[in-house]
């Protein structure tokens, strides 16, 4: 929505979108095989000049994924907004979201690719969506998300 894809009513909250320049994103994880056919529409649907590192490719390489996102997010606007969603984890490694998906990443993965956005200077903030905690009624999972913002955030 703040690359100026989606409902009306949404993207224009803030005024005349995009709230956010597509090439000022980077999209990190995300799946691009075995997609339902929403899931596949809603890929067609994103802005052609999102920056983009896929979940093969994260999987394959998160440090050097983490280092290219950050790289094209060095100077572009006044700061970095890391929003973590956590359905990018693998369900093996996180089962307590909304849509969990295989093909994901694992936890190491993730913080390989978070680590070198949350290091840099220019990061105003951090958001994290999509824990659901009705599945973890121990709250194991809870505790991973935090052990993995406690050794990934400043």
């Amino acid at each position: 929505m703040l690359t100026g894809v989606g409902a009306e009513a949404l993207i224009t909250l803030a005024g005349t979108p995009p709230m956010v320049g597509a090439s000022d994103t980077v999209l990190i994880g995300h799946r691009t095989e075995g997609l339902d056919a929403a899931s596949a529409a809603e890929l067609v649907r994103l802005p052609s000049d999102l920056r983009s590192i896929d979940a093969p490719a994260v999987v394959r390489d998160a440090v050097a994924a983490g280092r290219q996102a950050a790289a094209w997010l060095a100077g572009r606007g006044t700061g970095v907004w890391l929003h973590l969603d956590l359905d990018v984890l693998d369900p093996e490694s996180l089962n307590a979201v909304t849509y969990p998906q295989p093909g994901g990443l694992d936890w190491d993965q993730l913080a390989d690719v978070v680590a070198p956005l949350a290091r840099s200077p220019r990061l105003v903030g951090v958001s994290v969506a999509d824990f659901r905690p009705d599945p973890d009624p121990t709250g194991d999972q809870a505790t991973r998300v935090l052990d993995l913002l406690g050794r990934t955030l400043p």
